[in-house]
């Protein structure tokens, strides 16, 4: 059996103006694995609560940013030193990563709009992708690879309608995106799970990786409203192409000339160089 572990970023706002990215990540694994990435992530944090001399439980990727909550106290350069030991942990397991980010500009644009809503489409894709990623595994033992999707209890725009999402997805959609042609999804299990993110390192690593990657493209959009642009943009490159080992080829989430190319056009490139180009 298999769990994905899902977070969202950009629903809301950035300093009052609407941020132009929505991004979803969900970070793969395999029941097999996660005992001992409970331990290590532990490590981590109790790292951070020496360096803060007081307890940190949690990794919350704006909060260790911003330097407030759990983090206020502690000095940036400490944070960046976190984040980056975090990001190259993530590297070195056996986790699988798919990500989903869309231009909201160019969703709102779309013609013919398949989807009205920015989430469903964006959860659409990234669920597709597993799903492409769980077929390729091969037609043997196809029970064996049934995923079980597990979302933050706290991200209530995403927790009230993802019940209805699995139980019953946008097939007609999905036909029309992407010319799916089954009735339900084959390898998702349709009871998904929700949990606070306090008890859920997985959890974690997605809010972490999905804020810095939202922040990335936001800053590449809108370059003159970023302070330090060029600084912030460095840090941000560094930690996402430490993680491009576990990122899932593109070939798993997107081909020229599809229907989700449309919704980034201007981030396209930045995004295959970012996880998927060498150099």
């Amino acid at each position: 059996m298999y769990f994905a572990y899902v977070d969202e970023s950009g629903k809301g706002t950035h300093k009052n103006t609407e941020t132009p990215i929505f991004a979803l990540v969900g970070i793969l694994l395999n029941e097999y694995n996660s005992h001992k990435m409970r331990r290590d992530w532990n490590d981590i944090l109790d790292r951070a609560s020496e360096i803060a001399k007081k307890t940190i439980n949690e990794i919350h990727a704006y909060e260790l940013f911003r330097g407030e909550g759990a983090w206020k106290d502690m000095g940036k350069d400490s944070r960046l030193d976190i984040a980056r030991e975090c990001f190259s942990y993530i590297n070195n397991t056996k986790l699988k990563i798919f990500y989903t980010a869309v231009e909201k500009e160019a969703f709102s644009n779309l013609t013919p709009k398949h989807f009205n809503d920015i989430q469903d489409y964006a959860m659409s894709h990234l669920f597709l992708a597993i799903e492409k990623h769980m077929h390729q595994k091969g037609k043997k033992d196809k029970n064996k690879r049934k995923t079980l999707f597990i979302f933050d209890k706290d991200r209530h725009q995403i927790s009230s309608d993802i019940d209805e999402f699995l139980y019953n997805p946008p097939t007609d959609k999905l036909r029309s995106y992407c010319n799916y042609s089954y009735s339900n999804f084959q390898y998702v299990l349709d009871e998904p799970v929700f949990s606070r993110s306090h008890r859920s390192i997985l959890l974690q690593m997605a809010d972490l990786v999905v804020f810095h990657l939202r922040r990335y493209l936001h800053n590449y959009l809108r370059k003159e409203d970023i302070e330090d642009y060029d600084m912030k943009q460095d840090t941000f490159r560094e930690y996402l192409r430490l993680i491009r080992g576990r990122v899932v080829k593109k070939s798993m989430l997107w081909k020229k000339g599809t229907y989700y190319l449309k919704t980034v056009p201007n981030v396209f490139y930045e995004l295959d160089k970012l996880f998927h180009q060498k150099s």
